[in-house]
């Protein structure tokens, strides 16, 4: 069996929070994919009015408590189970996703298991309110929370005698680091790379250059002084003076004059700088773009201030409390585009405490 992630479901942009929840409730509840609707088991609800139900909750967690978020409240959370092909029947797998819902919220919250079976492997879309039964709190998601629903998942499989995933391969990456192994290649970046293999030829001059691209495959126009090229596929020319430095026309013309050398440009995927002395030294970390809220840097960043300050030896609380006030503000890097996680400050709060425990 493997099972992915916890995914909040949040309003998002341009629907209510009854559009919201209704639109992956219909979708899970699909009676094409659930046998009409047999494969369908609500707990503390009743699974055709779980939508109606999980809204109601809310509205009497928030008469309750009085708390109120913002357009980043969590309606409800949903995980998905697959299991593996010819393993297990219907009726058992969803049984088991009960299982697993009930032992993951203790009980705490009402939920839906809707049993798919339209794929080659069964599998279950498991999604649960974020408000308990009692309405006096909500669940969290919590750091982890991939690895302890990974683990609970393989226990219920371990103990009904079903196989599990023995090495998971782990995909959690930054931003940055994503975007760098998935992204495709723009026109332009293409447009360069050919540019790099003509000037590889070594042509005598900037039309036995333009030749090559044409060989290439690159289609070269000229409108005024400007020349356009475009590649195969794409329906824009790109202007060759758009191609950023090294690639205009007089780039160019300088190198095939000997003027200047060519240097290739290498896909850059931007990250931030490291910390002054934060990170340095201390796991080497990299952290790329700028942080979200509750996120997973503000996180790591609170580790890496216990360890320096372990590092660092201070002598006492005094010392301590200066280092980390001082760190809380000097990373700028981090905190140049002004945005300071909620996340960070309690965990520094955290850490503060847990100094102060263990340096007496």
């Amino acid at each position: 069996m493997a099972t992915t992630r916890i995914m909040p479901l949040h309003v998002g942009k341009g629907r209510t929070e009854s559009r919201a929840i209704s639109d992956i409730i219909d979708y899970v509840a699909n009676p094409k994919k659930t046998d009409n609707g047999r494969l369908i088991t609500g707990y503390a609800c009743d699974s055709r009015t779980a939508d109606a139900e999980f809204l109601l909750a809310k509205r009497q967690y928030i008469a309750a408590t009085g708390r109120v978020r913002g357009a980043d409240d969590v309606i409800a959370y949903h995980v998905r189970q697959s299991f593996r092909p010819g393993e297990i029947t219907q009726e058992e797998a969803n049984r088991l996703g009960v299982e697993f819902a009930k032992r993951f919220t203790k009980g705490n919250h009402a939920f839906v298991v809707c049993t798919h079976i339209d794929k080659s492997h069964i599998h279950n879309h498991i999604i649960w309110s974020s408000v308990s039964l009692e309405y006096d709190r909500k669940f969290r998601n919590f750091w982890g929370s991939t690895k302890a629903v990974r683990r609970l998942s393989d226990t219920i499989c371990i103990e009904n005698g079903l196989s599990i995933v023995e090495n998971p391969k782990p995909h959690g990456k930054s931003y940055n680091k994503w975007l760098g192994d998935q992204a495709k290649p723009s026109h332009r970046e293409l447009l360069r790379v050919a540019i790099d293999n003509a000037l590889s030829q070594s042509p005598a001059d900037f039309e036995e250059l333009l030749k090559l691209l044409r060989e290439y495959g690159c289609e070269v126009s000229k409108r005024g002084k400007s020349y356009r090229l475009k590649l195969s596929g794409w329906e824009k020319a790109a202007r060759m003076d758009s191609l950023g430095e090294g690639y205009g026309l007089e780039d160019l013309q300088a190198v095939l004059s000997g003027k200047k050398a060519h240097t290739p440009r290498k896909k850059v995927v931007a990250q931030a700088e490291p910390g002054h002395g934060l990170h340095n030294g201390y796991g080497a970390r990299q952290y790329a773009g700028i942080m979200t809220p509750f996120g997973f840097h503000g996180r790591v960043c609170a580790v890496d201030i216990y360890c320096m300050l372990l590092h660092q030896n201070c002598g006492n609380w005094l010392e301590c409390h200066t280092e980390v006030n001082v760190l809380s503000v000097a990373d700028a890097s981090l905190y140049s585009s002004g945005i300071i996680t909620f996340c960070f400050y309690s965990s520094v709060i955290i850490i503060k405490y847990i100094i102060l425990l263990t340096a007496f």
